[in-house]
């Protein structure tokens, strides 16, 4: 913790702000109320223990729990996030409909605390140096292309409209010969490739509800190879704690 931040108003600065994604411990037993909890986790993952001179990219970060993890075992990380909540790929409609019901001070400051508050406090109590580059997944392929050793990308495909395209984008950002490590929101219950359109607003955005084998062949026709899948765990979020998900990890090499 840094030295201008005591404890009690640390807990302050983290009630104040709303939106928290990730679990995270900012000091000793001091955690956010993040919907997600991935501490338990990260193992599944197989992330290398010594990411020393790694460039890695965190695509669609957040609050940041993993792009702080890979920072910690040595990488040079980038964090990619949008940079306003009207890049969501969500329905037209839907998009117009909430900005419709808001100014343009409220959107900013939806802004604020859903995509910078979470962030740039865990960033400044870590003492952090992760970068944040803000576009869109669609637009990271063009706007770094080759730049990166590693990329991450967790629980975001489902979310997607192009799960394909947004694979497709990643795979340019990395170097030949990089590597993709990818924690999507899966259905194991069939050995089948399908990815079932589910098109939901309600509680969330949710586009797709896909198989093990149909995220697989996504990463080879965006130009993967050597895709592994690593494994699978549970999980839950805090809002809904008896809605039980099931989260795919594989890992793919860009040509």
């Amino acid at each position: 913790m840094s030295p201008e931040l005591d404890r009690s108003s640390l807990a302050a600065r983290i009630a104040a702000i709303p939106n928290w994604y990730h679990v995270m411990e900012l000091a000793p037993g001091l955690l956010t109320p993040g919907d997600f909890d991935m501490r338990a986790h990260v193992g599944a993952y197989e992330f290398p223990e010594n990411l020393s001179g790694v460039h890695v990219v965190d695509v669609g970060a957040s609050n940041g729990f993993f792009s702080f993890e890979l920072e910690r075992r040595g990488a040079r990380v980038v964090a990619v996030e949008l940079a306003s909540v009207r890049q969501h790929d969500v329905p037209i409609w839907f998009r117009e409909q909430w900005l419709a019901q808001r100014d343009a001070a409220e959107v900013a400051r939806t802004d604020h605390l859903e995509l910078e508050a979470g962030f740039d406090l865990a960033h400044e109590v870590y003492g952090s140096r992760v970068e944040r580059q803000r576009c869109t997944v669609y637009a990271l392929g063009d706007a770094s292309p080759g730049r990166f050793d590693l990329a991450l990308c967790s629980n975001l495909l489902h979310h997607l409209r192009d799960p394909v395209g947004a694979l497709e984008s990643i795979r340019l950002c990395l170097r030949p010969g990089g590597r993709l490590i990818l924690g999507c929101s899966c259905d194991l219950t069939v050995d089948a490739s399908y990815a079932i359109f589910w098109g939901s607003v309600d509680p969330h955005v949710m586009w797709w509800v896909m198989s093990r084998e149909a995220i697989e062949r996504m990463c080879r026709m965006a130009g993967f190879r050597e895709v592994v899948w690593k494994g699978s765990f549970r999980f839950a979020t805090a809002r809904r704690p008896d809605h039980v998900g099931t989260m795919g990890i594989l890992h793919a090499v860009a040509p």
